[in-house]
């Protein structure tokens, strides 16, 4: 059978208003999200975090993003089944450590959907 060959994905994560903006970017084959920073600051006692959003509309933390202008998240072989070209991603301003429910419990300062390069 003919093997269907994995494309990296890319995904322009910004604010609906304002100037707020991240790069997420995933290759197939590796175990990590890298996101860059182009423009978002945040107070010294919160987090960024980083969601995926599928198609039933519910964002799960793939986890908390240092605040330097690069950085790399490490995923799951969960999440690393789940990401598809036309995912949602999304990032929130969490306390310190992450979200302590599991779900978004501070402001949406960016998200934008996957596209396959």
């Amino acid at each position: 059978p003919p093997t269907i060959e994995a494309t990296p994905l890319i995904a322009s994560l910004q604010a609906d208003t304002g100037d707020v903006r991240f790069m997420a970017f995933y290759e197939p084959g590796t175990d990590e999200i890298r996101l860059s920073k182009v423009n978002a600051e945040k107070p010294t006692d919160r987090d960024y975090e980083l969601w995926l959003i599928e198609a039933d509309g519910t964002p799960q933390s793939i986890g908390v993003i240092t605040n330097t202008d690069s950085a790399r998240v490490t995923l799951t072989a969960d999440y690393i089944a789940k990401i598809n070209s036309g995912d949602t991603f999304a990032i929130s301003i969490e306390p310190l450590g992450g979200s302590p429910t599991g779900a978004v419990t501070g402001p949406v300062i960016a998200a934008g959907v996957s596209t396959s390069l």
